[in-house]
């Protein structure tokens, strides 16, 4: 971000730390928008961004929370907007990963990018915390969220006809056995089975939506 643009008073005095803090992330979350999905939308030709996908996925988790609370043991509804909120954050400068993709450490990626954040942010330590805690399903509120990012991609791409399944050569079998791999590696959350179980059965009754089979 040019810091210039926060030259507010006679002599070119800065603002007030809070308010350059707030500018500087809110720059941050922009950039958030940059990062283009492999995953198409209803109703447009471009595909969804990462800042979309928070938003989607945030409000999709507290729903579910609400929703599920007789499920859960004192869910908290802060931890769960927090972790769909900044769980991509890092993708600002680690990028989105397709799934399936050989080529890239997600992990190593993300560990770095989320090391460049903190140092730009050292006056929000949370952040760092938050994110680290959601990536080590320290809690039921992150497995939640974690699980919930796979099905919630998923739905968006399959109310748009499954567009980008078949543009990028994605397969049924390929889509159906990554969900049950993903979902499989959490700990166990009833409501997400519940979940994977109806959206797989709603997957499989539709195969024109994907790439057809090479084999």
């Amino acid at each position: 971000m040019d810091e210039s643009l926060l030259e507010a008073y006679p002599g070119g005095m800065l603002v007030r730390p809070a308010f350059a803090g707030m500018a500087r992330f809110i720059d941050l979350n922009l950039r958030l928008q940059r990062i283009v999905r492999r995953a198409s939308v209803p109703g447009r030709d471009h595909y969804e961004n990462d800042g979309e996908h928070s938003f989607i996925l945030s409000t999709a988790a507290v729903y579910l929370a609400v929703l599920g609370a007789d499920k859960f043991e004192d869910i908290d509804l802060l931890k769960v907007v927090v972790y769909a909120l900044f769980h991509d954050l890092v993708e600002v400068y680690a990028g989105d990963v397709v799934w399936g993709d050989p080529t890239h450490n997600k992990s190593e990626a993300e560990h770095s990018a989320l090391l460049q954040i903190e140092e730009e942010f050292p006056e929000f330590p949370e952040l760092g915390r938050w994110i680290r805690a959601y990536e080590k399903l320290e809690d039921q509120e992150s497995v939640l969220v974690k699980g919930l990012d796979k099905i919630a991609a998923t739905i968006v791409i399959y109310l748009s006809g499954g567009r980008s399944w078949r543009e990028h050569g994605q397969t049924q079998k390929f889509i159906m056995d990554t969900l049950l791999e993903k979902i499989g590696e959490l700990p166990d959350i009833p409501l997400l089975g519940e979940l994977l179980m109806d959206l797989l059965s709603l997957l499989n009754l539709h195969p024109e939506m994907f790439a057809p089979a090479t084999d």
